[in-house]
């Protein structure tokens, strides 16, 4: 690819400038891609293209993967183990709600027996 005009130094974040390449049928392309700090109009500079020859971000790196496959193995722990709880604390919740009723279902039977003799 060819690069676009002279840049500024210390112009991080600055917008894409127009660029040609060629695709991977051979045609020539022409569209907006970033280019390091310093590329000069002229320069050759590397990007990515997909295959219909369209610019895309680069591929991710063996860090960036390892790291995203870490937090979709801790996010997965993470959830079991909130659904385990939540369904614990539900069965609790449930037997206990049980227990009492039954508690008071006897305490009236009792008081039942006590107000008539």
């Amino acid at each position: 690819m060819t690069a676009p005009r002279q840049r500024s130094t210390g112009a991080a974040g600055s917008p894409p400038d127009d660029a040609t390449w060629r695709a991977p049928d051979g045609s020539r392309r022409t569209g907006q891609v970033a280019a390091a700090e310093g590329a000069r109009r002229g320069d050759r500079i590397s990007i990515w293209v997909d295959r219909a020859g369209n610019p895309v971000p680069p591929p991710l790196t063996a860090g960036a993967v390892l790291a995203g496959a870490v937090c979709a193995a801790v996010g997965l722990w993470v959830s079991v183990c909130l659904v385990l709880a939540l369904g614990c604390g539900g069965a609790v919740f449930a037997l206990n709600r049980r227990r009492r009723a039954e508690w008071q279902r006897e305490w009236d039977a009792e008081q039942a027996k006590r107000t008539h003799p």
